[in-house]
């Protein structure tokens, strides 16, 4: 496979909404475009030619990101695609100045903490009922500059 990390466009909604489907906490095709559409909203995709096999949707402002959704076909789960889509989508946000990134994550999912910690997130804290359908705390995580290997500054580089 052929993979690629690129930024989504409010076309790609249809493909993001079939990715993110499956979870918990999916965005409709409709918000995922709308969202795509904002100033203030990053998406990018993992690629392997034309179809898309994952998504992380971010908004960042005044030097801070804030991951709101990873998510990654089932199929394609634990091969790498979900941490090589953040480390490039971080890199990204660093070059557009972005300083540290945060976000929540379901405190059950051990999986997707773990991921994160590999790429240079710690944990802040919990944040109690965060989470609906069903309820749930959020683990609270941050990536500050210098995480990361070879890191130069900012939050990419990992």
């Amino acid at each position: 496979m052929a993979m690629e990390v690129k930024p989504l466009t409010p076309a790609d909604a249809p493909a993001a909404a079939r990715v993110g489907a499956p979870f918990a906490d999916a965005w409709s095709e409709e918000a995922l475009a709308q969202s795509l559409g904002q100033e203030a909203v990053r998406g990018y995709g993992v690629f392997d030619r034309e179809r898309l096999l994952g998504f992380a949707l971010f908004s960042a402002a005044g030097g801070e990101a804030s991951l709101h959704m990873l998510a990654v076909e089932r199929a394609h789960h634990r091969r790498g695609l979900g941490l090589l889509l953040l480390t490039q989508a971080l890199e990204h946000l660093a070059r557009e100045g972005a300083q540290e990134c945060y976000l929540e994550v379901r405190a059950s999912n051990r999986g997707a903490a773990a991921l994160y910690e590999r790429a240079g997130f710690v944990p802040t804290g919990l944040r109690k009922n965060f989470y609906t359908h069903p309820a749930e705390d959020a683990l609270t995580m941050r990536r500050p500059a210098g995480a990361g290997k070879e890191q130069r500054g900012g939050i990419g580089s990992c």
